[in-house]
């Protein structure tokens, strides 16, 4: 298989290093991002030329920019002002100098922000057209996403058929596959949401959840009592923090579990504070912070379980679980990739996953 290969290529760094909002639109002095376009040299060893097609909108790469950001707070490399924007991509190789990867390869791995990236080193399996997966859940239900639901539940928080579990951000990527394991192949006792608004609560509804409690009724706490019943919590998926986490340690059981896979709610603010920490210790609270790359080791045998569970009709995969951002028609589509990533933060993302489209595969 033959590509163009470009004469240039352009790639986002970051300009100026958040510590609230971004700025994500390009050109102002305050930009959080700026455009680098280079003529492409020779490939050194090890090297590959890939265009990025589909891009992940994940909020933790938030986090990965923050100014001043210890490295011990993340578990990457912080990436600071003057270096290119990560990013989890599927992309297709143009030019190869890794004997691993050859042109036309299509690949799901860590990308930077961009149309037609050199990459150092590349890491990913390649995609394999004859399961039928789109390329989109590469991203989504077999990638990241879905991987961190699943290991999340079964080997963090080993979630029982007795347990009563709510899961924040039930209507994002993460939480919406949270939803569909924990009720549809785990079969716990009873699952409850947590969403913004009645259009989202619907939604995680329809994907299996007992019920759901809108965040912004002023009467959260309530709503969620009212949702439990006679029933106690005895775990909470979060991937929110802020108000919901301190609203919901007074809910969790005694001696009940908080899976932490991610704070959306803090990334843009300094202000997350928690005043109900003292729960953990009155109440005996279990509290496992949970990074996906922890269970490197168990992708594969996970990335067959999940495919097993679409196959059979577990987990639904389909246009409502992703909001895909169609860019190859735009002229200055590599000025909308931060624009549309933060969609992420000023309420603008719809239901799912967030996925840019910058090219397609042919």
């Amino acid at each position: 298989m033959t590509s163009t290969i470009p004469a240039y290529t352009s790639t986002i760094l970051v300009k100026n290093s958040p510590t609230g909002m971004m700025n994500a639109g390009v050109g102002a002095p305050d930009s959080t991002f700026e455009i680098v376009r280079q003529p492409l040299g020779e490939l050194a060893r090890g090297e590959v030329l890939v265009k990025n097609l589909y891009i992940s909108n994940d909020p933790v790469q938030r986090v990965w920019i923050e100014k001043d950001i210890p490295e011990g707070a993340v578990y990457i490399t912080p990436i600071k002002a003057g270096e290119p924007m990560q990013c989890y991509s599927v992309v297709k190789v143009l030019k190869s100098n890794d004997p691993r990867y050859k042109t036309g390869d299509l690949v799901p791995t860590m990308s930077k922000w961009g149309d037609n990236v050199v990459l150092s080193s590349m890491m990913g399996s390649k995609i394999i057209k004859s399961l039928g997966f789109s390329f989109t859940d590469y991203l989504d239900a077999v990638g990241g996403t879905g991987l961190a639901a699943y290991f999340g539940l079964f080997e963090v928080a080993k979630l029982k058929k007795s347990d009563v579990l709510v899961v924040s951000g039930a209507s994002g990527a993460t939480g919406s596959m949270a939803i569909q394991i924990a009720k549809k192949i785990i079969g716990a006792k009873k699952v409850i949401g947590i969403a913004g608004g009645q259009a989202k609560c619907q939604f995680v509804r329809s994907l299996g959840a007992d019920e759901c409690v809108d965040y912004k009724d002023g009467d959260f706490s309530n709503n969620m009592q009212k949702a439990l019943g006679d029933d106690e919590c005895d775990v909470f998926f979060d991937g929110v923090g802020g108000k919901i986490l301190d609203d919901m340690m007074l809910l969790i059981k005694r001696h009940g579990t908080i899976i932490a896979c991610g704070s959306v709610s803090a990334y843009n603010t300094t202000d997350s504070a928690i005043y109900n920490w003292g729960c953990i210790t009155m109440r005996r609270l279990h509290v496992h912070g949970f990074v996906l790359s922890d269970h490197y080791n168990d992708f594969f045998k996970a990335t067959l379980w999940m495919w097993w569970y679409i196959r059979r009709g577990y987990i639904r995969v389909d246009e409502s679980q992703t909001e895909l951002v169609d860019l190859t028609e735009t002229p200055d589509a590599v000025a909308q990739i931060p624009v549309v990533f933060n969609r992420l933060f000023n309420g603008q993302k719809k239901n799912g996953k967030l996925v840019t489209k910058l090219s397609d595969p042919v």
